[in-house]
């Protein structure tokens, strides 16, 4: 996955958790359970068309996404030392990286040479065609993890992109000050893999200065529900949840505005016309509250489906989700 760090509303404030993911949708729009966007406020999860290796499509969508929302402040990009020393390793990734933004002749004949002589793993080929042109990233472009990163700033480069990127080593110990005010102690620190908690400062766990702050600046006309909301998840309480059905829509809708906190974006990514983002709550750790199962499941919101029903249910989106999903995806299309 990719994942990257947002700040909705003003600098140095209220940190989300961004993860974009290649996934699997069924035809019917529902998204199948990705067990690797685990510890993000959203998730993006993208259909792929496959391509030589699937990397350079995962990599170009995912980019065109995070740089299309407006709010992102940097791109995380979990990576596998292998046993290097992790800044090594880190180096080699991004000299790799700038290299197969080159893409130099001599690479890619070595690169077809060794494609006809073992089909087998496009990811294998790579990481030897690299090798002799960086020496040490062989080994490190072998896994899968490692060659998704160097593809990500390759694509960077080719879409000009100026959103820093910064590799986080798996396992390693990050030291994470809590900005979550007194009461609310900080996630865990140790960083295993594909889990960042200790980059994220859940929504739900700002203090009330903070909260009201976020409130005045991204809420819209949804105050009232928000802080519903808000004291069901601190009192983990359903009562305030399930008066209505019309609750579900209404939560759904309000999740995305709070915390997406979007402004605009675009729903044309690397051609793909057909493709659906899901926005889900964050789960609570810090404080060892259990996440509710009512919020939990209205928090998947499909936003656009190529379905049937996709069109229906395009029309029970209200004004702030129709800000970053167009009706007519071909004319909103741009690089």
């Amino acid at each position: 996955p990719v994942k990257a760090s947002c700040t909705p509303s003003s600098p140095g404030t209220d940190e989300l958790m961004i993860g974009v993911v290649p996934g699997l949708i069924s035809p019917q729009g529902r998204l199948f359970t990705h067990p690797q966007v685990k510890g993000c406020d959203i998730a993006f999860t993208l259909p792929l068309v496959c391509t030589l290796s699937g990397f350079s499509t995962a990599a170009f969508s995912a980019v065109s996404l995070l740089r299309s929302l407006h709010l992102v402040d940097r791109i995380l990009l979990p990576v596998d030392p292998m046993g290097m020393d992790p800044d090594k390793a880190c180096s080699l990734l991004v000299q790799a990286g700038y290299f197969l933004f080159t893409w130099p002749m001599p690479f890619q004949q070595s690169l077809k040479d060794n494609l006809a002589s073992d089909p087998s793993s496009y990811i294998k080929a790579q990481a030897a065609a690299v090798e002799p042109f960086v020496p040490g990233a062989g080994k490190l472009l072998s896994k899968p993890v490692n060659a998704l990163a160097a593809e990500v700033l390759k694509v960077e480069k080719q879409l000009y992109c100026l959103i820093p990127v910064e590799f986080i080593p798996i396992n390693k110990e990050a030291e994470v000050e809590s900005k979550t005010g007194p009461g609310h102690p900080a996630p865990d620190s140790s960083l295993t893999d594909l889990d960042l908690y200790a980059l994220l400062t859940p929504v739900f766990s700002l203090s009330k200065e903070d909260f009201d702050r976020r409130l005045e600046n991204t809420a819209g006309g949804y105050g009232v529900l928000i802080q519903s909301i808000q004291e069901a998840y601190r009192n983990n309480s359903l009562k305030d949840l399930c008066r209505k059905a019309q609750k579900d829509l209404e939560l759904r809708l309000f999740l995305l505005r709070l915390i997406a906190g979007i402004s605009r974006g675009n729903s044309f990514i690397c051609g793909l016309s057909t493709w659906t983002p899901y926005a889900k709550a964050a789960a609570l750790t810090a404080s060892g509250q259990k996440q509710l199962p009512h919020i939990q499941e209205a928090s998947w919101t499909t936003l656009l489906t190529r379905t049937e029903d996709g069109w229906d249910k395009m029309n029970l989106l209200d004004d702030s989700v129709k800000m970053i999903l167009e009706k007519d995806t071909y004319s909103s299309f741009q690089l």
